[in-house]
């Protein structure tokens, strides 16, 4: 069909190929037999009469050229109007996603199996944010578990083998990252092994190579196998066990204060008990016979905290740990002249850490006041009682550690009646741990609920 204008004054026809249609006009008026259809182009109306003529031509009948020209300058600029005003539809951009800058840290957690120094593939470990939404559980495999994309925070880690033919403890942990910060977390597994000849124990019993006597002064024992702690122990008394060892090359190092540093290596057999003598040789005496007596209370009600560990830091290391007593002290005597670092832990209360400058022979005493945490969970109690397996008696004298997160809190040993007593528990899971020259060592974790009273019975197996 064809368009002619509703009011033809001239007597010439043209035809003009064009397509005037939608998106051009933004609005349809009406029709009407008479006077033809009228579209509206961004408020500008133009009317036109249906002729009988091809469909792609529109007839213009003008008086003259120059009204011709006039005319189709009309039809151009109409149909610019409208493709100016109509607006097409596009495809909406979204924003590119804001990236949080500080969220692309990177941790790889390696565990691998304290005796042999293997990276364990197939453990399940779990990475957790505290107070946050992240959660992710992935296996294991040759290199470890990599996370990616963490934001800045403290994340709780679980780490648990599932194979029935080595099983493992499990080992529960936290670590804190920083803005992007890459970090690398070696975690020692201890399994059980396959073969019967790995319950080796080693003694190791120290003495003060000048007086033949026991040493002045309480240390550390690590045990070394390879380039990795695989045990650690506290000298007390002079001695310091280790079990449940396979055969193998050992390097056993002591660090005690007011001695020398000593390294030596060791080798065990298949279940073998060694019993390791050495012999440590003192300090110049000239200022080692300093003391740090360090006294612990609760910050609110001001009474004694019994049973907080305390450690004894120099130059990076732990030289010594000791446990308050019924009236909150604990003591560190035979010290040198030097710069030592003081940390507190207690379950239910705020850690604190502070650095001591001791002088030539000098004796400090520090008053350390602890504030409770936050929240009303952390009065729940725990009481052991440790049996033997076969006989049912009460075993005494065993050691018991009570862990959270892989750090060792508490460390008691049994009464006469087998019994030792954690008080000022937080809601959260444990890990318990015994020893027993006599018996084969023991583990196992459990989780306490607010205020919860509890009492745990453990068996132990004689060797």
């Amino acid at each position: 069909m064809g368009f002619e204008p509703t009011t033809p004054r001239a007597t010439t026809w043209c035809s003009l190929r064009a397509e005037l249609r939608p998106p051009f006009y933004s609005a349809k008026l009406g029709e009407n037999p008479n006077h033809g259809t009228a579209w509206q182009f961004c408020n500008l109306t133009f009317a036109w009469r249906l002729l009988p003529l091809g469909s792609d031509h529109v007839l213009l009948h003008t008086e003259s050229k120059m009204k011709r020209v006039v005319l189709l300058s009309v039809v151009a600029l109409g149909a610019l109007l409208a493709s100016s005003c109509v607006k097409h539809p596009t495809e909406p951009k979204e924003p590119p996603p804001k990236s949080d800058s500080c969220c692309n840290g990177t941790l790889l957690i390696v565990p691998y199996d304290s005796v042999s120094g293997e990276i364990i593939s197939g453990a399940s470990v779990r990475l957790q944010k505290q107070n946050g939404d992240y959660s992710r559980t992935i296996p294991s495999d040759s290199t470890g578990a990599l996370f990616t994309r963490l934001c800045p925070g403290t994340y709780a880690i679980r780490i648990a083998t599932e194979s029935p033919h080595k099983p493992c403890a499990v080992r529960e942990m936290t670590i804190t990252m920083g803005c992007n910060e890459t970090k690398t977390l070696r975690v020692p597994i201890r399994c059980e092994r396959e073969s019967n000849c790995c319950h080796g124990v080693l003694i190791v019993f120290a003495m003060d190579s000048l007086r033949m006597s026991l040493p002045s002064a309480s240390g550390i024992v690590r045990l070394w196998r390879g380039n990795a702690i695989i045990q650690q122990a506290e000298l007390r008394q002079g001695q310091a066990a280790f079990d449940g060892l396979c055969p193998g090359e050992y390097t056993v190092e002591i660090r005690a204060e007011g001695y020398q540093l000593k390294e030596i290596p060791v080798r065990l057999e298949c279940n073998e008990q060694k019993l390791l003598r050495l012999l440590l040789s003192p300090m110049p005496k000239e200022c080692c016979e300093g003391k740090i007596k360090v006294v612990v209370r609760d910050s609110v009600r001001a009474t004694a905290l019994s049973g907080v560990r305390i450690r004894l830091w120099k130059g990076g290391a732990i030289i010594a740990e000791r446990a308050t007593d019924s009236e909150g002290r604990a003591m560190f005597d035979q010290l040198c002249k030097g710069v030592y670092g003081v940390s507190i832990y207690a379950e239910g209360y705020v850690p604190k850490e502070f650095v001591i400058e001791l002088g030539c022979n000098q004796e400090i005493e520090r008053l350390a006041l602890l504030s409770p945490r936050e929240g009303q969970c952390c009065h729940g109690a725990l009481a052991i009682l440790v049996r033997d397996s076969e006989t049912g008696k009460p075993v005494d004298e065993a050691i018991v550690g009570l862990w959270a997160g892989g750090t060792l809190l508490r460390t008691k040993e049994t009464d006469d009646d087998g019994q030792v007593y954690f008080g000022q528990l937080c809601n959260r899971r444990y890990a318990i741990s015994v020893h027993h020259e006599d018996y084969y060592p023991f583990e196992q974790s459990l989780t306490l609920e607010c205020n919860e009273q509890a009492r745990l019975t453990i068996a132990l197996r004689p060797r």
